[in-house]
């Protein structure tokens, strides 16, 4: 994921990985990936969270509070023991995160960058 995350990164944009988001003055959040301003490391532009196949988390976590405004959660997909990743970005009209797609073979989106990832690629590892 990271690989491909660094593919097509434009220059002003960093991938990072286990860096820690301020949430709140008490919170704190450790996504797995995170894509960040390259003048401006504490810019999260993206912050991807890959679970455990045990998890039990339904909703994203809450980066608004850090203004993150594109929130990935992987998952396995028990049918095909792939990855799953769920796309979520910050909606401003109903202050929360609304689901933008949930890709499987797969993963094609235009913000907050133009990516592609191949998800069947775990397959040849």
């Amino acid at each position: 994921m990271t690989h491909s995350l660094r593919r097509t990164l434009p220059a002003h944009l960093r991938v990072r990985r286990d860096v820690a988001v301020v949430v709140d003055e008490r919170t704190v959040a450790e996504p797995d990936i995170v894509v960040v301003g390259a003048e401006a490391e504490n810019v999260v532009v993206l912050a991807v969270e890959v679970l455990p196949s045990d998890a039990d988390e339904s909703e994203p976590h809450p980066y608004e509070e850090a203004g993150v405004t594109h929130l990935w959660r992987v998952e396995e997909d028990t049918e095909t023991e792939r990855p799953m990743v769920y796309v979520h970005e910050w909606d401003p009209a109903s202050h929360s995160y609304a689901l933008t797609g949930v890709h499987r073979e797969e993963l094609t989106v235009q913000v907050p960058y133009r990516i592609s990832v191949d998800l069947t690629g775990i397959d040849h590892l």
